[in-house]
């Protein structure tokens, strides 16, 4: 009976030294933690998920057109796995579709951190005439003759046609920066430039190189802050910041680097800029399009983990 007691109070001793010995927080919570930030193939995918087949930019932006010139739209998708013979992918926006199929899609380069670059082109031919977008662009995947996934992005775009034709102007523009991708989240300053040359016998003068303020959205910040003539060889070839010596006429038969010096703010994802410019040669001012441009902002890689 006496070493039945003694037992019991040993047994009791022991399992209260044990409990006093284990943590007072969960074990289960803690491992849990830890699956969530670096084990968990739960949250790997979640992150993973992230990013897969996300699109960007979600572009805001103006363009002066000719009758019948196309523009074009480039959006950066990622697609983490390799394609296979049965897929395929449609860009829309509006009434404008572009298919890529599987041949179509393996010849494309991945580019600007594993993102794939797939553009669409759209057409507008009535001259003297504005079209408005407010509207969703969308990739569409598919695999065989199934939808496996949609994204899309918001584009606030407005189109003006002109109701002149290039054969109308007698200036020429030749190489010029079509583009520019960002890997900052801040704001920033761009240029825009192109090579710009006077074939006639009389002066030109840029009276004014614009984007009217017709966004559907209008809390995008973007200015312009600077314009001229650029003494310089080559459109790829200029300065980052404003110079002094900007000039406003070209001279019979010269040549000169137009630029745009272009406020960004760190809110704009993606910007299209096909300028009107104003010019006066002789006693005549025209309004003529500029050469396209466009700004995509990339902060955040594609995770190509499949």
């Amino acid at each position: 009976m006496v070493i039945g007691i003694v037992f019991l109070i040993l047994l009791t001793i022991f399992y209260l030294y044990k409990n006093s010995q284990e943590p007072t927080t969960s074990p289960q919570i803690t491992h849990k933690d830890n699956q969530t930030f670096t084990e968990s193939p739960t949250k790997i995918t979640d992150s993973v998920s992230h990013n897969t087949y996300r699109l960007i930019p979600s572009y805001v932006g103006y363009a002066y057109v000719y009758p019948n010139e196309p523009i074009t739209l480039t959006f950066y998708w990622c697609y983490p796995k390799d394609f296979n013979s049965s897929t395929s992918v449609v860009v829309s926006l509006a009434r404008f579709h572009e298919i890529y199929d599987y041949e179509r899609l393996i010849s494309i380069n991945r580019s600007f951190s594993d993102y794939i670059p797939l553009s669409i082109t759209m057409n507008f031919s009535r001259p003297n005439y504005q079209y408005n977008f407010g509207a969703n662009a969308k990739t569409t995947l598919w695999v065989g003759e199934t939808v496996a996934n949609e994204s899309s992005v918001f584009v606030d775009l407005t189109v003006q046609v002109a109701n002149i034709t290039p054969k109308d102007v007698p200036i020429e523009f030749g190489h010029y920066s079509s583009g520019y991708i960002s890997f900052t989240k801040d704001k920033e300053v761009i240029v825009y430039a192109a090579e710009i040359r006077n074939p006639t016998e009389r002066l030109v003068e840029i009276l004014n190189v614009s984007y009217p303020r017709l966004l559907i959205i209008p809390q995008y910040n973007i200015s312009l802050l600077k314009f001229g003539i650029l003494n310089a060889s080559d459109a790829s070839q200029v300065p980052t910041t404003p110079p002094e010596d900007l000039r406003m006429v070209l001279s019979p038969h010269e040549r000169g680097i137009l630029v745009t010096y272009l406020y960004i703010d760190e809110n704009v994802q993606g910007f299209y800029f096909k300028p009107k410019i104003t010019l006066r040669i002789g006693d005549r001012e025209m309004v003529v399009p500029g050469p396209p441009f466009s700004y995509v902002r990339i902060t955040e890689p594609c995770n190509t983990n499949s």
